[in-house]
């Protein structure tokens, strides 16, 4: 074991886990490949890369709720939240997911008219359906 954790399986110990049906050369030689193809774009989202996903996700549902300008006032004041959220180190320990949830509902509050409960109840909805930590225990108490 690393001082960090546990140590992170070579490829060797994958040829291993295979019981040889697949080299050590054949696992680089696919990682390279997913690499390639990703573009070597494999770094975590950002609370507002997170944010916006959640937002387009749940534009379908909300765009019933809202006009075009306010839509785009609660994107600027989502964006603007997470913004304040990467400046506190409170948050620093947060899941970007936690972080984007908390800033949305901030900012759902934060916007002039807005249906709130209906914009609420199919944002609660929409987060049901991905797999976050813990939806309903969001970062919008630190924001």
């Amino acid at each position: 074991k690393s001082a960090t954790g546990p140590d992170v399986p070579t490829t060797r110990d994958f040829e291993v886990m295979c019981k040889g049906k697949v080299t050590a050369r054949d696992i680089i030689k696919s990682e390279r490949a997913i690499l390639k193809g990703l573009d070597w774009r494999i770094w975590a989202p950002t609370n507002s890369q997170m944010a916006y996903q959640i937002l387009n996700v749940a534009r379908s549902r909300i765009n019933s709720c809202v006009n075009k300008s306010v839509w785009n006032q609660l994107v600027d004041n989502v964006l603007q939240q997470t913004e304040f959220s990467v400046r506190s180190s409170r948050l620093a320990s947060h899941l970007q997911s936690s972080v984007a949830i908390g800033a949305i509902l901030n900012a759902v509050e934060q916007t002039s008219g807005i249906g709130y409960r209906s914009v609420i109840q199919n944002l609660v909805e929409v987060l049901d359906n991905f797999d976050f930590h813990d939806p309903h225990k969001t970062a919008k108490n630190h924001l």
